[in-house]
């Protein structure tokens, strides 16, 4: 549930438990929030396990009678990963040759690019409506798997990064494209009506701990507005992989518990297209093992 009576909840078998009501023995972990779970994740997972398989199913809530706000409401930050998969680099290079400009070479940067986007502004819960931008006539999807930092991290080789991570969601990053070009100005983007409007973040629709995702480098990953599918593809395109990703942040800033990395988004967003999103389309997006991310746009 978003808004002043949220509770983090853990789902058992489509049943939603309050977590503040589950047996936790002598450990002192504070439930209040998904951020401070996040900050002791290593004792909370152990015991949201053992809690799972001796829940009391009437104490549980229909998942379809339950609101659910967005997995974490407040994060510490959110990086973005920009042009990271194969495909969706041929795309926007075809893109670039038929509007007549020379082919890009396909080569992998030396370092991935990330780019940050607001949290209070931009992160809405799953089946949000969002409110097109009133100036765009460029809105587009970007289907994301984000991972959710669950332990403090500096400086860390790429064979140990899986090891910071509490477990994966989805994230839409919208992006209002006809907002990215700043025309006579010393700076040639502008990053935050690009990206950071009212609404820019849909996240959810939970996270799911990492040993239950499987391998994050190999989910298939598909999108839909309306009925049309859009995006389908798999984590196993991404130009810089979700461990290159992660070290490279590490030795850039120390990420922290409650902290979200958006991993970059496949072939089939609108811009390449030349279709975008209007009042009244609905955008859906799942993820292997990672669930279904409704958002509405109005």
């Amino acid at each position: 549930m978003d808004g002043p009576q949220a509770k983090a909840g853990i789902l058992v078998n489509d049943r939603v438990y309050d977590c503040t009501g589950l047996s936790w023995g002598d450990a002192q972990i504070d439930l209040t929030s998904v951020r401070s779970i996040l900050s002791s994740w290593d004792s909370a997972h152990a015991q949201f396990k053992q809690a799972a398989e001796t829940a009391d199913a009437d104490l549980g809530v229909p998942l379809e009678n339950v609101q659910l706000g967005a997995p974490i409401l407040y994060p510490g930050a959110i990086f973005c990963a920009g042009a990271n998969y194969w495909d969706h680099f041929d795309e926007m290079a075809d893109y670039m040759v038929a509007q007549g400009n020379p082919r890009p070479e396909r080569v992998k940067s030396a370092d991935p690019f990330f780019f940050i986007k607001t949290v209070e502004h931009s992160v809405v819960p799953p089946n949000a409506e969002v409110v097109r931008p009133a100036k765009t006539n460029m809105l587009d999807w970007e289907a994301e798997l984000a991972l959710i930092v669950g332990r403090e991290a500096s400086g860390i080789s790429a064979e140990n990064v899986l090891d910071i991570i509490a477990g994966c969601t989805i994230l839409n990053d919208l992006s209002a494209r006809d907002y990215v070009i700043r025309p006579n100005s010393a700076f040639k983007f502008d990053w935050v009506p690009h990206k950071c409007f009212d609404g820019s973040a849909p996240m959810g629709p939970w996270i799911t701990p990492l040993e239950f995702v499987g391998d994050p480098q190999n989910l298939w990953i598909k999108t839909w507005v309306d009925d049309e599918l859009k995006q389908d593809s798999n984590t196993n395109l991404m130009i810089h992989s979700i461990a290159e990703q992660i070290e490279y942040l590490t030795h850039r800033i120390t990420l922290r518990p409650g902290d979200v990395i958006a991993t970059g988004t496949p072939a089939g967003v609108g811009y390449p297209q030349e279709q975008f999103l209007n009042p009244g389309d609905q955008v859906r997006i799942e993820i292997q093992n990672c669930g279904v991310l409704v958002t509405n746009i109005v």
